[in-house]
């Protein structure tokens, strides 16, 4: 878990910030980010989370309370105003409609709820990326969809080695979300 807690350490986050909340982790892949959490009722949206579940024997949303094995751009009105922190890393700028998820995360939110939302910025689309991500863009898209910015963090320090690839290995931007 030391690169998961990394990431959640470098982004200002405890392990018991969210004891008693409910955690929704959005694209969690399989690997759950949220375990970190301690004491949080933790919900994972994955849309390969039943291949996970069957072929991995090692993946780790079988700690997640709840799963939903559907792409995030599906709305799942059963979330709507009920999740107290949502956790979306490595996701918009990998799926094919970036504005629905955004607008479904602030849909899942309670009022007063909270959003860490961070993307690789990269200058080329690819068919893993086919959105090309900037500061810019993202702040502009959280706004339109309602979210109060409440601070931007560019970059992920030393908490992944430079040989690396992945989440990490280009410009990163996290933007830390509220909704009124």
């Amino acid at each position: 878990m030391t690169e998961v807690s990394g990431i959640l350490e470098h982004l200002g986050y405890g392990r018991n910030q969210f004891g008693g909340q409910i955690v929704l982790d959005v694209g969690a892949g399989s690997q759950l980010l949220t375990r970190f959490f301690e004491g949080a009722y933790i919900i994972a949206i994955e849309p390969l989370a039943d291949k996970f579940l069957t072929e991995l024997d090692w993946c780790e949303l079988k700690d997640a309370d709840e799963v939903y094995s559907v792409p995030a751009e599906q709305r799942l009105r059963n979330l709507v105003e009920q999740v107290d922190f949502v956790v979306c890393i490595n996701v918009l700028d990998n799926c094919f409609d970036p504005p629905s998820v955004l607008k479904n995360i602030h849909e899942y939110l309670r009022s007063g709820g909270k959003a860490c939302i961070s993307v690789d910025c990269h200058l080329d689309r690819d068919p893993m990326h086919p959105h090309i991500m900037s500061e810019i863009s993202l702040v502009q898209m959280s706004h339109d969809t309602g979210f109060t910015v409440e601070k931007v963090m560019n970059g992920l320090g030393d908490v992944y080695p430079e040989d690396k690839l992945g989440f990490g290995s280009s410009d990163t931007v996290t933007l830390f979300l509220s909704k009124q």
